[in-house]
């Protein structure tokens, strides 16, 4: 999957949280929570993701911090 793919699946559900996706991401990542219970925690906010699809957005914010 290209990541025009994921940052747009990134941006929609983004969108979905009003634009809290990220910030509830990294306050999660910090708490230590796994990316399986993000997953899980996500669900519960009507988006559907897998464990490595939060990975890969919490990868991307990292490099998009680090640029």
């Amino acid at each position: 999957m290209s990541d025009m793919a994921r940052t747009s699946t990134f941006l929609l559900y983004d969108r979905i949280l009003d634009g809290g996706l990220q910030a509830l991401l990294l306050e999660w990542r910090e708490e230590g929570v796994s990316v399986t219970d993000m997953a899980y925690r996500l669900r519960d906010k009507d988006v559907k993701v897998a464990p490595e699809t939060v990975r890969r957005w919490l990868h991307r914010i990292d490099r998009e911090a680090a640029a």
